[in-house]
């Protein structure tokens, strides 16, 4: 049996606090028998080290964060297994540039994430005081590269699906319904391993992706794993049970855990 989070931050990406250690102790004081570290990648693709300030590490970092995540894994092992992961940011057409460099890494996992649609990122709340923005038009985007993302086996897990749904406003398009279920199918037809992410709940009341959608999932063919998307160490495993309570109704027992890039399954603790 096993009580995961895969999906944590720490102070390397710039809008995170604490260290890693921070992370690993919380998830130990909690029970957990994984915890995944998963900070926000390097913008590979950009010439400059620092490709965005404030929110992912620089290259230079990079080597580092990896040295230090190795450090603790092998002196915490007694007490709880340490995942070396990383979050990176799926940009179409750039993918290569983080495969070649990731794909050379001890890592155990790697996030897939869409962050920025347009330009601007899908947390920020400005996008829909535009009168400039057509939420169809941006949705469709969203959707178009979440589904190019799945299509593309850049990454081992895929990081919050719905989560351009956050702040944006209610809306209703069948378009963008096609789209989305487009979307949960192909996860499904290629049994990827999708997070339930509890930053949702923090940002507007239910996990990425909500239950109606990881039922779906679930009926696709997807299978899961957790993630707290903690930005501070208090935030490891947040609502954890929660999420344990509502997927064992949809009929899911297992976590998808990783090692050195490989899944296998386990039962939820």
């Amino acid at each position: 049996m096993v009580k995961v989070d895969y999906h944590t931050h720490n102070s390397r990406c710039g809008h995170a606090s604490g260290g890693i250690e921070d992370y690993i102790l919380s998830a130990i004081k909690q029970g957990f028998t994984e915890i995944g570290i998963s900070d926000h990648s390097p913008f590979f693709h950009l010439e400059q080290d620092f490709g965005l300030p404030g929110m992912v590490m620089a290259k230079s970092e990079f080597p580092s964060y990896i040295e230090e995540c190795i450090k603790l894994k092998d002196k915490y092992k007694s007490q709880i297994k340490v995942r070396v992961g990383i979050e990176a940011d799926f940009f179409e057409g750039q993918s290569h540039h983080y495969t070649d460099t990731l794909n050379d890494q001890p890592l155990d996992y790697i996030i897939g994430s869409i962050h920025y649609v347009n330009g601007v990122h899908i947390f920020d709340k400005s996008r829909w005081r535009d009168p400039d923005t057509d939420p169809v038009t941006a949705f469709n985007s969203y959707y178009d590269q979440m589904i190019s993302l799945v299509k593309s086996d850049f990454c081992d897990i895929i990081a919050h699906p719905d989560a351009f749904l956050a702040f944006a406003p209610p809306i209703y398009d069948q378009c963008i319904e096609d789209k989305k279920e487009q979307l949960l199918s192909l996860i499904g037809e290629k049994n990827l391993t999708v997070e339930i992410n509890t930053s949702g709940i923090r940002k507007y009341g239910e996990p990425f992706p909500k239950k109606e959608t990881i039922k779906k999932l679930h009926q696709y063919g997807a299978v899961f794993t957790f993630g707290s998307d903690s930005h501070s160490p208090d935030e490891v495993g947040y609502e954890y049970d929660l999420v344990v309570n509502m997927i064992r109704e949809i009929g899911v027992y297992e976590w998808a855990v990783f090692n050195g890039r490989k899944r296998s399954f386990l039962e939820i603790l």
